[in-house]
């Protein structure tokens, strides 16, 4: 019987492991296997290797997290912009009231339906003055006033713009660059609150897509004055529809059309800048480079109050009513907007009667780096303009966005929607005996600004406005322009200004308060190369390590006992059997030692 007694030589892994150990370039690895170290002393280099190792990847993974949850950060440019590269900021102007008394006696008539106790045979003129009236709707409400829906086929837009207060009854005078028919600078715009006035907004054909609005219906500048037109080098007037090619009848016959291509394509198709000596701008593009300042929209002139947009702003007192108006608060309702930005007179401010107003105007503008369109929008927070599709207008703007929200949203809990929403021509409008709901939906969806306040009004409280807001996905666009101001007013006193009789008169100048501004810009926090970078700079940190220490490791891992096991089956090809040394065990029978081949 033979038997066999194992070797005393080491296996390969520790004879690997030694020898990493004693070459290893990783800081203090080598005092692993040195057999001049004492048992404590590997301890602690063991110790102190694997918190070392610890902290490095700890740290790594909190520089990958911020890498993934948020790899772009908001910086200053370094040049400043000088405001003549920027737009005019836009800015939409209300009237003090809502109705003109020499169109439709409001005053009258709801004193008429007071006294008699009945409102069966209100008016359509005062049925639309309902839903431009928060006084008035609260008064019905709170008395449980039932009215009726609108008797003629005539729209509540139409009907609006027939009783609304005219730009001559509110704004005396204009000058702005030397322009100073306010009919030229102004375009009038319907809105929440009913018919008002805006300047440096662009025009129809290049804001909202075909079939976004009704069919003859006076839904968006419906008197058709404002920047329709422009001036050459020579002072003449320059028709942009026809400079343009737009042909305005068949606009009107295809308005209803579902077709639209990308905004960016129209563009192409419809602006031809060889021929157009009015410079077009577009938030991503900007202005062309002209020496022009005659643009659509207007650029900014420079800074301080005689570069400003000057109007004397008036009011009489027959265009005010105490019914619809809250006279305790008097005053023109502004809104200052991107050009790009349809209004939304919710957030407006008042400008007094009585008073010398200025406003000093600080453009926020943000861009983005090229680099920042290769991350998806979910995680840089913005969408470029060509990456979102909005039903209703051809630029995307986070303003634009949460409108056509709001309209699909009131749509989905009313069934209709209000007068003054982007809407199609089969799209449904509220009539005043559904305001209530319409109100309602309004607040909600206002409210869900605030994530954390949740309000639901009325009989469907299975539609929820925060999803629903929350689905339309309105992130910021990644070029947006807003418009900080501050404002300054003293009295006007007993003041007058030349050929303007009014019962108030007042005075507001609008201008750039610095002559150059510092943009914001999102790039990168960490680019892959800086990633890499931080990494490789943690490792030297703390392990003194490389990317050919990590090579190393490799080698030692898969390469070194490979080239082993290969070299030992050619060593053990060559020789014959091992030389047999015969010994005694313990137990005095004959074993056979075999002795292994050493390379």
């Amino acid at each position: 019987m033979r038997c066999f007694r194992r070797s005393n030589a080491k296996p390969h892994s520790r004879t690997i492991f030694g020898e990493y150990c004693s070459t290893s370039s990783v800081h203090g690895v080598r005092y692993f296997s040195d057999p001049e170290r004492t048992i404590c002393e590997k301890f602690w280099w063991i110790v102190m290797f694997v918190v070392s190792v610890s902290g490095c990847v700890v740290l790594i993974w909190s520089t990958w997290q911020k890498w993934i949850l948020a790899p772009i950060v908001m910086n200053f440019e370094n040049q400043p912009i000088p405001v003549t590269e920027i737009p005019f900021p836009s800015f939409t102007i209300c009237p003090p009231g809502k109705v003109s008394k020499s169109m439709y006696d409001f005053g009258k008539e709801a004193k008429e339906l007071k006294s008699s106790g009945s409102y069966a045979n209100a008016s359509d003129n005062f049925l639309a003055m309902v839903q431009m009236c928060e006084i008035l709707f609260k008064f019905s409400k709170h008395y449980s006033i039932k009215l009726r829906n609108k008797k003629y086929p005539l729209s509540y837009s139409a009907v609006v713009e027939n009783i609304s207060v005219p730009m001559e009854n509110f704004i005396g005078k204009c000058d702005f660059n030397d322009y100073f028919s306010c009919e030229y600078l102004f375009q009038y715009v319907m809105t929440d609150m009913g018919l008002c006035v805006n300047f440096n907004m662009l025009q129809k054909y290049r804001m909202l897509r075909r079939g976004s609005f009704p069919k003859n219906d006076p839904f968006i500048f419906p008197r058709g004055r404002g920047l329709r037109t422009g001036r050459d080098d020579n002072g003449g007037v320059i028709d942009l529809d026809a400079l343009l090619g737009v042909d305005k009848a068949s606009q009107e016959e295809n308005s209803t059309s579902t077709t639209t291509a990308s905004p960016r394509n129209i563009r192409k198709r419809s602006v031809s800048r060889k021929r157009n000596p009015i410079d077009i701008w577009f938030p991503e593009e900007g202005y062309i480079k002209k020496q022009t300042l005659d643009n659509i929209p207007t650029r900014g002139l420079g800074a301080g109050k005689y570069r400003a947009f000057n109007l004397a702003l008036i009011g009489h007192e027959d265009d005010m009513s105490k019914e619809c108006d809250d006279l305790q608060i008097r005053g023109h309702k502004i809104l200052f907007h991107s050009p790009v930005d349809y209004p939304h007179m919710i957030n407006s401010v008042v400008i007094p009667f009585d008073h010398i107003t200025q406003i000093a105007v600080k453009p926020l503008v943000v861009k983005t780096s090229p680099k920042v369109r290769n991350y998806p929008p979910e995680r840089r927070q913005c969408f470029f303009e060509d990456e979102r599709y909005l039903k209703y207008f051809l630029v995307y703007t986070q303003n634009n966005c949460e409108l056509e929200c709001l309209s699909n949203y009131t749509l989905a809990r009313c069934g209709c929607v209000k007068y003054s929403m982007m809407r199609s021509e089969e799209m449904k409008v509220c009539e005043t005996i559904n305001y209530p709901c319409l109100h309602n939906a309004v607040m909600e969806f206002v409210k869900t600004e605030d994530p954390t306040r949740r309000f639901t009004f009325g009989k469907r409280p299975k539609l929820n406005a925060f999803s629903f807001r929350g689905q339309c996905n309105c992130l910021p666009a990644c070029t947006s322009y807003q418009y900080d101001f501050e404002i300054f007013k003293q009295s006007f006193g007993s003041g007058k200004i030349d050929g303007i009789t009014a019962d108030y008169l007042g005075t507001l100048s609008v201008f750039f308060k610095e002559p150059q501004f510092i943009a914001m810009i999102r790039s990168e926090l960490y680019g892959f190369t800086d990633f890499i970078a931080n990494c490789g700079g943690l490792l030297g940190l703390f392990t003194g390590t490389s990317l050919l220490s990590l090579v190393e490791i490799a080698y030692f891992c898969f390469v070194r006992p490979l080239s082993r096991r290969i070299n030992r089956s050619r060593v053990s090809s060559v020789h014959s059997l091992p030389p047999v040394i015969s010994t005694v065990s313990g137990n005095g029978k004959a074993c056979e030692e075999i002795q292994p081949v050493e390379k």
